[in-house]
């Protein structure tokens, strides 16, 4: 009877050994897939967004609609005094349209944006109020004439100043800055085409 009762008690102890060293183990994995988890997750937060956010807004030039235009007369470097918006860029006219309605749409009107206004447009220093008005565009919106003529400015003028667009031949028509009277800048330099300038042709 003692000898079996020995040899009971040390098979259970032996059991409750085997018990002991199964937790540890079983601790121990868990405890080591912790930080892997952890240090994962930093990993993507830390990139997330510091790319996107360095990414920037397009910039845009020329026509607004937030409030009534405005258009008045500036002297630029390569063709004298010319019609400019409230920002101080260079407007155009489109050859296309003598009809006195705008004939640039799609493509044409993300190059040469037209000059839209939410309100009556305004004349500046230089610039006549009696040859100010608006007509409706392509998508209804109300942009800005002068004497008649639609009025745009250019997406290659990226400051104000410039008239990069000056005499350009795109999308089926020829594109002028306006003089004051509203006469196309490529008119207004011939002698011979001023007294056409009151109707708006002279191209």
């Amino acid at each position: 009877m003692g000898w079996f009762t020995k040899k009971r008690t040390m098979a259970a102890g032996g059991v409750l050994a085997l018990g002991l060293l199964a937790s540890a183990c079983g601790s121990s994995s868990t405890s080591t897939s912790a930080p892997a988890a952890s240090s994962g997750t930093s990993g993507t937060s830390g990139t997330s967004g510091s790319s996107y956010g360095s990414g920037g807004s397009a910039s845009t030039s020329g026509s607004s609609a937030t409030g009534a235009a405005k258009v008045e007369l500036a002297s630029e470097p390569k063709v004298g005094k010319v019609l400019v918006d409230s920002s101080g860029f260079t407007v155009y006219v489109f050859s296309k349209d003598s009809d006195h309605r705008s004939h640039c749409t799609g493509a044409c009107a993300a190059a040469w944006p037209p000059l839209l206004t939410s309100g009556k447009p305004t004349a500046g220093s230089g610039a006549s109020s009696s040859l100010l008005g608006t007509v409706k565009d392509s998508d209804g919106k109300t942009q800005v004439t002068y004497n008649g003529w639609p009025l745009y400015t250019f997406s290659g003028d990226t400051k104000a100043g410039e008239a990069k667009g000056q005499g350009l031949v795109a999308f089926g028509g020829k594109w002028a800055a306006v003089t004051s009277s509203g006469t196309p800048v490529a008119a207004a330099t011939s002698s011979s085409s001023s007294s056409s300038a009151g109707s708006g042709g002279g191209w």
